[in-house]
């Protein structure tokens, strides 16, 4: 300091009166005359060991709550597999029990049964599918394959799949013409995944008579997609951890509502693995736009092979 003029910094570890070790930081710094001369050095320390331990702490409790995380896909993902191996022989023998195929079961209230018994099952493995597939997601496995594809085609594809419960509620669902968009560089199946949550959800939270509408542009490389709905919307208490696992958007503990709470999660994390965006606004008793980005194949110069 006293050659250099410069200010210089160091950290050592002292064995204090008590036996216990500290560690200072000790800086060093010139000061000068009247004339600029360095006269003298002037030194501070600072005992960093309360910090340096509250750092280490942090450090140890981040790394085993990733490692918890970590187990927890994993086990779920276990468990998700072997519960989805019963439900499908359930579901397979009550459909053939449900459908007579070996002659009449009897009483009317056998076939009920039968058909009651398949239902409840295909919601339980529904309700599987989506931790299995957070659980993938969450551990790093979910395979994408890259490659060229029909928004347009991805939308239709949905309005058919959920017509049913469109019929039931009803609503209006509005598709707006795709035609004039580049295809996206994307995997199709996490397409038809994210897209699939999202009209799911406007259709199940919506009013009877409303309307659910979609419409898309395209917008600095990506293919921006709009899903506004008129439903009862999202409470501000929630809305900004809505898409975190196991979240509803209802607050009340003692409404029911189907599903594992894991659709906008699963959505999030998917449009995430696409390098894309996803941003939510909703307003109660008005309804919920959510807006997803996703990157448009004329952006990639290898999408035309394939290339992901």
């Amino acid at each position: 300091t006293l050659t250099t003029g410069a200010i210089n910094t160091r950290q050592i570890a002292r064995k204090f009166a008590d036996g216990e070790v500290h560690y200072i930081r000790v800086t060093k710094f010139p000061i000068f005359d009247v004339n600029g001369k360095i006269t003298k050095v002037g030194s501070a320390s600072i005992d960093m060991t309360a910090l340096l331990k509250a750092k280490h702490r942090a450090e140890v409790a981040l790394q085993k709550a990733m490692d918890a995380n970590v187990a927890k896909s994993r086990f779920l993902a276990t468990m998700s597999h072997e519960f989805r191996t019963p439900l499908n022989a359930i579901i397979g023998y009550s459909d053939m029990m449900a459908q007579q195929m070996f002659g009449p079961l009897g009483s009317q209230r056998y076939h009920d049964y039968a058909r009651d018994i398949n239902d409840s099952c295909k919601h339980m493995l529904e309700l599987i599918n989506d931790v299995l597939d957070i659980s993938s997601i969450e551990a790093g496995k979910r395979a994408l394959e890259f490659g060229e594809v029909d928004l347009g085609e991805v939308l239709q594809e949905c309005r058919r799949f959920l017509q049913p419960q469109i019929n039931a509620v009803p609503v209006t669902l509005d598709i707006a013409e795709m035609d004039h968009l580049p295809r996206l560089f994307a995997d199709r199946r996490s397409v038809k995944q994210i897209f699939l949550n999202i009209l799911s959800n406007a259709v199940k939270f919506n009013v009877p008579q409303g309307r659910v509408s979609v419409s898309a542009e395209t917008e600095d490389g990506f293919v921006v997609v709009r899903i506004a709905d008129t439903g009862r919307g999202i409470s501000e208490k929630v809305i900004d951890t809505i898409t975190e696992p196991f979240t509803r958007g209802e607050i009340d503990p003692l409404l029911t509502q189907p599903g594992t709470g894991l659709g906008l999660s699963i959505v999030s994390s998917l449009v995430e693995l696409h390098q894309g965006e996803l941003h939510l606004q909703s307003q109660e008793a008005v309804g919920t736009t959510v807006t997803v980005s996703l990157p448009a194949s004329s952006a990639q110069p290898d999408a035309r092979h394939g290339n992901g």
